[in-house]
């Protein structure tokens, strides 16, 4: 499983039912029909979307676990594997005020908590593989989630390891 989206992303909250889901832009009736269009597409649903949902706050840590624990409980005995997100220096802050690397390096400890509390819950660290912006595909690419190819045969293996028994 990899959380990146929910790691970089606001959410929006269902005004009736608490569902959550993650948008990596907040759009609301003031976003222009071209950040409509580029996200969201043409506009059936958005009349919809803007009255049924509203823009809340990323997921905390808490939530983080909150979700891993349920997710693990619906999936019985078996494994989830998930992916930690990269820690490296970035000088971009999220548009809530959050420095990118503060965020990582506090969802990172989140999702450590999960492994720790609920025995199927795994960590594939990816912080061993992706140490330097230079195991980018853009190293000037904002997001720190495309990697260059070396690095998904990395990560590949990691996962055939972790899922054959072999680490």
């Amino acid at each position: 499983l990899s959380p990146w989206v929910d790691c970089a992303s606001w959410t929006y909250r269902h005004r009736k039912t608490g569902f959550r889901i993650p948008s990596f832009v907040a759009l609301n009736t003031d976003s222009s029909e071209w950040e409509w269009n580029h996200w969201w597409g043409d506009n059936p649903g958005r009349d919809w979307f803007l009255n049924d949902f509203q823009l809340d706050e990323p997921l905390s840590g808490q939530d983080v676990v909150g979700l891993l624990t349920r997710l693990a409980a619906l999936i019985g005995h078996r494994r989830l594997l998930v992916l930690t997100v990269p820690e490296i220096l970035s000088p971009r802050t999220y548009a809530w005020g959050e420095t990118q690397r503060e965020r990582h390096v506090a969802f990172n400890r989140a999702l450590e908590t999960a492994a720790r509390e609920v025995d199927t819950v795994e960590l594939l660290d990816l912080r061993g593989v992706i140490t330097s912006k230079h195991d980018l595909h853009d190293p000037e690419d904002p997001m720190l989630f495309h990697y260059r190819r070396e690095r998904y045969l990395d990560l590949s293996l990691r996962i055939d390891d972790r899922l054959t028994g072999k680490q």
